[in-house]
């Protein structure tokens, strides 16, 4: 009886365990149209989904502004003190994971860190 009930323990919490994926997914539909826009599949976040990663063409190239980078003009939360005019870069990529400020028309916008 004893064991039966070991048993049973042993599955219900193996069951509620999960596991981590380090492969990445087959190649379906989802991964091979990533692939052809340049991207790759990449592990992200707390959870390591699987998401398409792509880089953005101007990464790097500084900006004052969203509207002058494919993604977001970001800077380092920590880069700027005070009120006066702020120079970021353009987003490398697609993944917003991380912690980012914006720069919209010069000025510190929005601070986020993300899991």
């Amino acid at each position: 009886m004893k064991l039966i009930i070991g048993l049973t323990a042993l599955l219900l919490v193996s069951a509620c365990t999960t596991t981590a994926h380090t492969r990445p997914p087959a190649q379906d539909a989802t991964a091979s149209t990533c692939l052809a826009g340049g991207g790759a599949m990449k592990q992200v976040g707390k959870l390591q989904r699987w998401t398409c990663i792509t880089p953005y063409k101007d990464a790097g190239k500084a900006c004052t502004d969203s509207s002058q980078c494919d993604g977001e003009c970001q800077t380092n939360v920590t880069t700027h003190a005070g009120n006066g005019p702020v120079t970021g870069a353009c987003q490398v990529d697609n993944s917003h994971f991380g912690c980012s400020a914006t720069v919209e028309k010069g000025q510190l916008g929005r601070a986020i860190c993300v899991d």
